[in-house]
């Protein structure tokens, strides 16, 4: 136990942890002030402009965080030229994402409802300043300095929530084309300090071997693509099933579900690196990793499972009582935390052992029945149905990763 105790991933664990708590208690705040200040109507427009984004952002970089950490956690000498070349694609990368991501939100969402050029602003957000954030943080993940990323997830949290409190208080009027030059600006000044600080630890990056981290990062790229569709895509779809307005409550109960999950993420981040280094000696030792780290994941996101769902009943207190609506759908998310613990550790084990094509064709096939399942459940049930569709995609994911991994096991 005293080994345990005192190994860096139970020190990492607590670190993240701590990070992704403190996240949570901002993110909240900033999901409270946002959410009311524009009303469900806008809201709901606003979450569905940053899920379609935040998916098109993975394309950004082509999976150049992920590549990074694959190739550096084997050979630190190639940090530096892995880094640059990560960059280099993300610029590349940029315009072509920015005309698609805007031509499918130019046509879902009425022009009466948010300006052209404020349109473009929120997408180049994530496409060029989130992805950077997530490349240098990766940097962090790879050298197991833990404190590093905690530093950036609090400077770009904290700096978010500043530039909301600064339009609030400076715009005479606070919709959605005014916070779309707040948002731009709060993700530029994060990108900028996230690499300086990065550069400041490791050094500059290089920018060379551009070819190869283009073909590298192409699988990395499909995979997160499939998650970050499996977690965002509902979104959009609700705007246009529904109204505005439904897909508002929807958004806030998955908002506040979501940020409640951060210290399951922070155990995740914190084994994420050693997967890689328990496999390189056998598929054998990778597995039974796993089985140690999951009674830990199940019982922190019980706890939390039960948490939402006993305290969902103080969300019409936080956020006003239009978003009462929401109180049910927070409770039908609770299960939320639990599933993604099981989906992270088994995808992550995936990997680590070398079955990647297995992990990406899991992946790929749960981002396509989302859509449909989605479609079903709204039809039958309403707004209740997005978190029915949710919990039920998740679920038969997290199913299918640990029926193959059970399998693996039985032939290693």
């Amino acid at each position: 136990m005293k080994k345990v105790i005192c190994s860096r991933i139970a020190r990492n664990s607590v670190i993240y942890t701590t990070d992704f708590v403190l996240q949570m208690f901002v993110q909240a705040a900033y999901a409270i002030l946002i959410s009311s200040k524009l009303g469900p109507s806008s809201y709901g427009v606003f979450s569905s402009i940053t899920a379609v984004s935040i998916i098109a952002s993975v394309f950004s970089g082509w999976g150049c965080d992920q590549t990074l950490i694959a190739k550096v956690s084997v050979e630190k000498g190639l940090f530096q030229k892995t880094l640059g070349s990560g960059l280099s694609i993300i610029l590349l990368t940029y315009p072509a994402l920015l005309a698609i991501s805007f031509s499918v939100l130019h046509f879902t969402i009425p022009p009466s409802l948010i300006g052209m050029g404020s349109l473009l602003l929120m997408i180049s957000m994530d496409l060029l300043f989130t992805k950077v954030i997530f490349l240098t943080k990766a940097c962090f993940v790879v050298f197991e300095r833990a404190k590093g990323q905690l530093v950036i997830n609090l400077f770009t949290t904290i700096t978010r929530l500043l530039f909301l409190f600064l339009a609030l208080t400076l715009s005479s009027e606070f919709t959605l084309n005014t916070w779309s030059i707040w948002y731009f600006s709060s993700g530029l000044i994060s990108a900028g300090f996230s690499l300086m600080y990065t550069a400041y630890n490791f050094g500059t990056p290089q920018f060379s071997n551009l070819k190869a981290g283009f073909i590298s990062g192409m699988q990395f790229c499909i995979e997160q693509a499939s998650l970050a569709a499996l977690k965002d895509l509902d979104k959009p779809i609700v705007v246009a099933v529904m109204n505005s307005e439904q897909a508002g409550y929807y958004a806030a109960a998955f908002k506040l579900v979501d940020a409640a999950s951060s210290p399951i993420r922070g155990m995740l981040y914190a084994a994420y690196v050693r997967y890689f280094k328990f496999c390189r000696t056998s598929e054998r030792d990778g597995i039974a990793f796993s089985f140690k780290v999951l009674p830990y994941l199940v019982i922190g996101s019980l706890i939390i499972a039960v948490l939402i769902y006993s305290l969902a009943w103080v969300l019409p207190m936080i956020l006003g009582e239009k978003y009462r609506p929401a109180i049910s759908i927070v409770q039908q998310l609770s299960l939320y935390p639990l599933l993604i613990g099981l989906l992270g550790t088994g995808v992550d084990l995936l990997r680590g052992i070398g079955r990647q094509l297995i992990r990406t064709y899991i992946m790929i096939g749960s981002s396509l029945a989302t859509a449909p399942v989605l479609y079903l459940f709204l039809d039958l049930f309403g707004i209740a149905g997005a978190a029915g569709a949710k919990i039920a995609v998740l679920a038969a994911t997290v199913t299918t990763v640990w029926w193959v991994i059970v399998k693996i096991r039985g032939q290693a």
